[in-house]
């Protein structure tokens, strides 16, 4: 047992010889470098000594294992994947059930595959060049040397607040598509996907009950499977709803020590009403495991400001919560035994309209003209820009949606697709650097069993298989209160004056289509002009207000039916954190290729040896 060390990887595939790169030099063991001529094509790679390989130079095929594979059980080592594969070939990716990326480099094809997962928890990015293709489990390590800004992966998240689509803020580079395998080859680069989204509901003879009961037993599986070996210590973020409450509850009956299980949740402010922290402290003390409040945030957002910049690759969402994490992390990396359990699950929820951008809204993808409001105040080159480039990629979304399933159908392919495509870019950003993270409810088991269930069943299904397992556990009813974040306005006003300085005294690539003028007379707006009052006082009003259960009781009841399908304008505050963390991922002093080494090493915290 050791301290924990993330696992990464960064390929060079190149169709004629080339000098050495500066991204594949570096520091470190010769154990953290591949070199592999297959056929007319040269790949170099360049890996984390915490990811798995094995070669079998008879054949001449090397697996290089990105994650983890729980089933089948004869695959789960390097060694495993390399035999199967030997007996199957690419077909093999069917059968993986597990949290990965795999890239296998076979002789006898003359070429590289890239196997993704089924949601994408491991992302892999793509590049192209008259050379070859790069491809890397991260931005910091990509080659970026002379490549423009995407305005279409700008706008994403400016409109949306992550980069949907596969988009991301460099023009030309790319992430896989989930699901896949992906060839490359002298002929050029092609994928095939093994597994979509595809409703095949139970014939109407199936009861209920035996649903209920079946779902309960693949969660509870699903649970157990990803128990670590060893004595290493089993973390669970603890909310207030089914997902991460089941998830400590099936944990708990399956530990061996007690001691090794901790729950924790992140909170900030008054703890009054209904937040996740009352309900996940009963969940815990009916457990009888340990659980801890980490403090959400601790008062300096161009700290926030600034691990967002460092960790969210200039794509993934806002991490509101990331002096938590920040806190947690050292503690969880520790050892390379600790795992972190995550309530992510397969998208339940009920449509709110028909239409396709009703649907994408749901998902948190907002069309242009959320932000037309921003565009305005942008020399009208950078606005067509944006507007045209985030407009062509959101129409590409909308085509998308299938046309001959039914709108729950429709509705949960496109969560899948793009909320739970985000929700894993953004545990890859904030979590995976210090912890291995288990997604038990995305298990492809689980994800099989759902489809199956008629659409308009899964929630109450969902909810009922967890309750009837832990009845004890769920005698509180579930919450949404959330972790009484921070009001985000208030804390732009009071630290304004050194987000001014950051943004006059640091360049950036993202002036390039944002000037720094903008950024600061949208600071200035969203700052506005201080409350009557003291800020501390004004903001405890605010948070009691909105976290009093009969007043969130009144506004659940009421928000669904005002609600617009699709909102009109994304709040100033929202982009105006989004631009600021695109601004310092996008500074001058990472984005040279000179500087990838010593870039990745200080944001990713990831120790190459």
């Amino acid at each position: 047992m050791g301290s924990y060390s993330a696992s990464w990887f960064a390929a060079r595939v190149a169709r004629h010889p080339e000098p050495d790169l500066v991204v594949m030099q570096g520091q470190g063991s010769d154990r953290s470098f591949l070199t592999c001529q297959l056929g007319p094509l040269t790949v170099r790679i360049r890996r984390s000594c915490s990811s798995l390989v094995a070669v079998n130079g008879e054949v001449g095929v090397t697996v290089l294992l990105h994650g983890e594979i729980y089933e089948p059980s004869g695959v789960r080592t390097a060694e495993g994947l390399l035999e199967a594969y030997l007996r199957q070939g690419p077909r093999v990716a069917r059968s993986l059930n597990g949290s990965f990326a795999l890239l296998i480099l076979d002789s006898r094809l003359g070429g590289l595959l890239a196997i993704t997962d089924r949601v994408n928890s491991h992302k892999v990015f793509l590049s192209e060049d008259d050379g070859g293709w790069w491809l890397s489990t991260s931005l910091y390590r990509h080659s970026v040397e002379g490549r423009r800004l995407d305005p279409a992966g700008v706008a994403s998240v400016l409109a949306c607040g992550a980069a949907h689509g596969g988009l991301t803020p460099f023009e030309g580079i790319r992430v896989l598509e989930r699901a896949s395998v992906h060839s490359f080859t002298q002929r050029g680069h092609g994928f095939e996907s093994y597994w979509d989204f595809e409703s095949r509901a139970q014939s109407a003879s199936v009861r209920e009950s035996d649903l209920r009961e079946g779902l309960a037993d693949v969660l509870r599986s699903s649970v157990e499977r990803r128990i670590p070996a060893g004595q290493g210590k089993v973390f669970v973020s603890l909310s207030g709803g089914y997902d991460s409450r089941s998830i400590a509850g099936f944990l708990s009956e399956t530990v061996d020590d007690p001691e090794r299980l901790r729950t924790f949740t992140y909170h900030h402010g008054p703890e009054v009403g209904d937040t996740d922290f009352g309900t996940a402290s009963l969940a815990a003390a009916s457990l009888g495991v340990h659980h801890q409040r980490v403090e959400g945030y601790k008062g300096d957002l161009p700290s926030v400001l600034e691990a967002n910049s460092s960790f969210g690759q200039g794509m993934a969402n806002f991490c509101t919560e990331a002096d938590a994490w920040q806190s947690l992390g050292p503690l969880m990396a520790e050892s390379d035994e600790n795992l972190l359990f995550a309530g992510d699950r397969f998208p339940v929820a009920s449509p709110r309209s028909e239409a396709g951008t009703g649907l994408l809204a749901q998902a948190n993808v907002f069309p242009v003209s959320t932000i037309e409001w921003f565009l305005k105040g942008l020399g009208s080159s950078s606005a067509s820009a944006l507007r045209n480039g985030w407009r062509t990629a959101y129409e590409g979304l909308l085509a998308k949606i299938p046309s001959d399933q039914s709108v729950s159908d429709s509705l949960h392919r496109v969560k899948l697709e793009n909320t739970t495509d985000t929700l894993m870019l953004w545990r890859e950003c904030f979590q995976m650097p210090y912890v291995r993270v288990a997604n038990p409810y995305l298990d492809n088991n689980v994800l099989d069993f759902m489809i199956r269930i008629p659409a308009q069943l899964r929630k109450t299904l969902y909810q009922d298989a967890i309750t009837g397992a832990l009845p004890n556990l769920f005698r509180a009813p579930a919450v949404d209160g959330g972790w009484n974040p921070p009001d985000w306005p208030r804390e732009l006003r009071h630290h304004a004056p050194s987000i001014r300085d950051a943004v006059m005294s640091t360049p950036s690539r993202l002036d390039e289509l944002v000037e720094p003028d903008v950024i600061l007379h949208l600071l200035k707006a969203t700052s506005g002009v201080s409350a009557t009052g003291s800020d501390e006082a004004v903001a405890t009003l605010r948070s009691l207000t909105k976290r009093l259960t009969l007043v969130r009781q009144i506004v659940r009841a009421v928000k669904p039916r005002v609600r617009r399908p699709v909102p009109l304008r994304r709040a100033r505050h929202q982009v105006l954190l989004d631009l600021l963390t695109l601004r310092g991922f996008l500074s001058e002093s990472w984005v040279s290729p000179q500087n990838v080494e010593t870039s990745t090493m200080r944001r990713c915290d990831v120790r190459d040896t």
